[in-house]
């Protein structure tokens, strides 16, 4: 068995022995100097259209979020290393003071700190816990259709209310993320009492309001949106933390354009950026005003096939495929060697131990499958976007177009330019293949299967239906961690690397890139950079 693989070889080894873990100052472009030490800019290479959490479009709608919705539990700080993924054993209290839970483990008795207030000047109870549960039920949201049934939570009844600041978190049956999915951001906790104030007949849960407006207990408020473009938040001063947030203004600007971005840090127009364009890492390495934050990562790119296909439906051609995939040339060519070749069913950061041999590159055995699968003349469209997972999609598209040709596939490449759109399109289930990312916000195994490979997760964009891995994922996620549970996620490994119902390509570690001058960065698993935890050295 080989043990995990820290990403990005040589420069990234460096960067982590080095500890870099500092974030950047300076500002963006309409800020005036004697303001910029109060504000934290940030260039994305897209910006949401609006800020409701319970309306995906991206990755960028919880990474926007965790700035304003407060959770009720997170990430402890201290527990965080450049080196290594938060696991689920590292949560610590937020909203909530403290909890308990019973013998079977399927009721948390949760306690609110007392005196936590919204920017409104309201109070967190759990009035609020409530109707924001509900909200996310009513709503068919993420956090309902995913998150809650990850953790087995008893959709009828999610919340039992004791009193004021006590109530009852109330699961189906034990889960070993239970309480892990209530650090997510889309999981956070709303200001019930200003959101219904806000809301009509037509819209009984402020949907209209809360797309460009936050109301909820966390660090910052929105205060500003510019659809697609822009987010402006500023800090709340009811904060329960009386030492957070650190700087009082939060701009999140969109720049497509990589160089472009990495020409504002350097500037220090902008304080951070992400998605950096891999061929120019050497050079912001290099430079006196950038630091690199590099971190571990559970991030993985991929190709997504889709199983309803008739010319992949056999799992033998996509079998096939992903042999005849060059990962090494990738991470060489796109990657700069700023990741890892991805050769297994679970990320390297969480698969100390893997259950299965790993894919290896063997084009003459990818034709031979392909020949006994009768599918020697294949031809496949690959939509890619610049969002996800990233600018350099058109190049990874490119090597993978030419290792297909080789191996007697046709890719024909599709651009959807929106980020949105592509979405769009991913979530309808009917792209015959895509380049995706997959990164589970809770670094846990049958966390990871459920969310991608369950037939009924509404992020299985492959439509990949296994019973038996269902039954598995199923075992695995209300089975105490342990050797039972182990051989469970072993199985479920050895089923999805024989299926292949996605070719994993790479392991991404976190990249971004800032300027020197803010200390207290932490990489968190959902992706977000908690401005409010960052302070100016």
């Amino acid at each position: 068995m080989s043990p995990a693989v820290t990403p990005g070889r040589s420069r990234i080894r460096a960067a982590l022995a080095a500890g870099v873990l500092f974030l950047t100052s300076a500002c963006a472009g309409a800020i005036a100097d004697d303001e910029r030490d109060d504000v934290f800019a940030m260039a994305w290479p897209s910006v949401v259209s609006q800020v409701d959490p319970n309306i995906f479009t991206g990755l960028h709608v919880p990474q926007t979020a965790v700035n304003f919705m407060g959770t009720l539990v997170r990430y402890d700080p201290d527990a965080a290393s450049p080196d290594k993924v938060l696991a689920v054993d590292e949560l610590e209290p937020e909203l909530a003071k403290d909890w308990s839970v019973n013998e079977d483990e399927t009721v948390y008795t949760i306690t609110l700190r007392k005196g936590v207030m919204s920017p409104y000047g309201n109070e967190l109870t759990t009035e609020d816990v409530v109707w924001s549960f509900d909200r996310h039920i009513a709503g068919e949201s993420i956090a309902a259709g995913v998150l809650m049934p990850s953790a087995n939570v008893d959709m009828d009844e999610p919340i039992r209310v004791i009193d004021d600041y006590t109530f009852e978190y109330r699961l189906t049956a034990p889960s070993a993320v239970g309480l892990a999915i209530l650090h997510y951001p889309l999981m956070g906790i709303y200001d019930s009492t200003e959101a219904k104030s806000h809301a009509t007949e037509e819209d009984p849960w402020a949907d209209e309001w809360l797309s460009t407006h936050s109301a909820s207990f966390g660090p910052y408020n929105v205060t500003s949106v510019d659809p697609g473009s822009e987010v402006r938040m500023t800090a709340n001063t009811d904060y329960w933390r009386p030492d957070e947030p650190k700087i009082g203004n939060l701009v999140i600007r969109a720049v497509a354009n990589p160089a472009s971005r990495a020409q504002l840090l350097m500037s220090g127009e902008v304080d951070l950026i992400r998605d950096l364009p891999y061929e120019q890492l050497p050079t912001l390495e290099e430079s006196d005003q950038v630091e690199l934050v590099v971190s571990a990562d559970s991030n993985r790119h991929n190709l997504s096939l889709n199983a309803n296909d008739e010319r992949i439906q056999d799992p033998r051609v996509r079998r096939a495929m992903s042999l005849a995939i060059d990962r090494q040339a990738l991470v060489e060519g796109v990657y700069k060697d700023y990741a890892e070749p991805a050769r297994y069913a679970m990320p390297s950061v969480m698969n100390t131990e893997p259950a299965t041999e790993p894919v290896e590159y063997d084009p003459e055995a990818a034709r031979e499958l392909l020949a006994e699968a009768g599918a020697e003349d294949l031809t496949l469209d690959l939509t890619i976007n610049s969002d996800r997972p990233g600018p350099y999609a058109e190049d990874m598209a490119r090597l993978i177009q030419a290792d297909l040709r080789e191996a007697g596939v046709t890719v024909r490449i599709r651009t959807i330019g929106s980020a949105a759109d592509f979405e769009s399109a991913v979530a309808s289930n009917n792209l015959p293949a895509f380049l995706y990312t997959e990164r589970p916000t809770i670094a846990d195994s049958g966390y990871l299967f459920f969310l991608y490979r369950q037939s009924e997760s509404s992020l299985n964009n492959t439509n990949y239906d296994n019973p038996e891995a269902d039954e598995l994922i199923a075992e695995a996620m209300r089975t105490p961690d342990g050797p039972d549970r182990d051989s469970v996620v072993d199985r479920l490994q050895e089923i999805v690397m024989e299926d292949t119902p996605v070719i994993y390509l790479t392991e991404v570690p976190e990249v971004v890139g800032t300027v020197p001058d803010i200390e207290g960065y932490v990489a968190y698993p959902h992706g977000g950079v908690v401005v409010s935890q960052l302070g100016r050295a």
